[in-house]
């Protein structure tokens, strides 16, 4: 682990980005490797390409790298029918075998509880009734919550930062109607939607003001957790 982290930190450098803790770069970098590569610049693909490279490179030689990579990056990439879906093709061999075996490993360990949430989901959303079936189809009709709300978190945020918040009432009002309900669909709700929402002073931070008191109060709780100690050096 501690060679992967100098190299990852001798990565960035030459990338000329500064290196964050492991987990929460990787965990970055699944979120928003989608629309970096597909809507921007042409250095944002070339980096793409390069990280990719680089994660497939040291896939398969550590147990606990492998572990890091598939449950901070490869659990959080987009779905295949997604709108940023073409950033999978970027994977090496490794990594897509890895993922499609996690896909395999978390459909079998899906709560029915939050099966059932998205489909109501996709009843209170008409805007995303057929997104919901689509994601259900890839799946085998077992969908991963945590994996579609993980996506649509970010594509809310851009809509309430490009002056559309009207469009994501819907889906906030549904979400706090929901949450207090259920411990497996407060869990996908809390991890995969409200710990995703942008920071305060990032872009679609506004959407934080469209939030109804429960999901606010959670938005709060999570705020005040003490930032984790810093990883040992050698």
């Amino acid at each position: 682990m501690e060679l992967f982290r100098q190299t990852n930190a001798q990565e960035y450098a030459e990338l000329g980005l500064e290196a964050p803790d492991l987990q929460g770069f990787l965990l970055d970098l699944a979120l928003d490797c989608g629309r970096r590569a597909m809507e921007g610049p042409p250095e944002d693909v070339a980096t793409m390409r390069q990280l990719f490279a680089f994660l497939e490179s040291e896939f398969g030689h550590d147990p606990e790298i492998d572990e890091l990579i598939e449950t901070t990056f490869l659990a959080n990439l987009p779905e295949p029918d997604s709108r940023y879906a073409r950033v999978l093709e970027l994977l090496g061999p490794r990594l897509r075998a890895a993922r499609l075996r996690r896909f395999q490993a978390d459909i079998q360990s899906v709560p029915a509880a939050t099966v059932d949430f998205l489909y109501r989901l996709g009843d209170a959303v008409p805007g995303l009734r057929s997104r919901v079936v689509s994601h259900a189809e890839e799946h085998r009709g077992r969908p991963l919550p945590h994996a579609f709300m993980g996506e649509i978190v970010l594509e809310a945020a851009d809509l309430v930062a490009s002056g559309r918040g009207q469009v994501v009432r819907p889906l906030l009002d549904f979400l706090e109607a929901e949450y207090g309900a259920d411990a497996d669909v407060d869990n996908v709700i809390a991890v995969s939607f409200v710990e995703m929402l942008p920071n305060r002073g990032d872009r679609g931070a506004e959407i934080e003001s469209l939030l109804g008191p429960k999901l606010r109060a959670e938005l709060e709780r999570q705020r005040s957790w003490p930032d984790p100690p810093p990883e040992p050096t050698a």
